[in-house]
């Protein structure tokens, strides 16, 4: 199982910023992180890193349009800052929580097949 340490995942999240989340492709991606040897993610890896990556975003998105109307002015899920932002995007790229064990799943099955 290829582990994104927060290194290649931050080269990750340059590429995919530089290229827009609606055009990355895992080749160009590939190309733009600049990684060789044996500690690089082949195409699949990164397609699959892609895939919970957008998945991330939209549930992000979802969370920023609910907050504004909520009680108690406590920040959103997964406020805090590009920090935070990378933190969560490597946790549910490794694995994850169990909420996000759908796209977990997603993921395995690619590998898989």
């Amino acid at each position: 199982r290829f582990v994104w340490t927060a290194e290649l995942h931050r080269r990750f999240e340059v590429a995919v910023n530089s290229l827009g989340i609606e055009n990355a492709k895992p080749q160009a991606i590939s190309q733009l992180m600049n990684v060789e040897g044996c500690n690089a993610p082949t195409r699949q890896n990164i397609k699959s890193h892609l895939q919970k990556y957008r998945l991330l975003l939209q549930k992000r998105a979802r969370n920023a349009a609910t907050a504004p109307g909520e009680e108690g002015g406590a920040p959103a899920p997964g406020a805090g800052g590009a920090a935070a932002a990378a933190a969560d995007a490597k946790e549910e790229a490794d694995g994850g929580s169990a909420e996000d064990a759908d796209a977990s799943a997603v993921d395995e099955g690619a590998e898989a097949g």
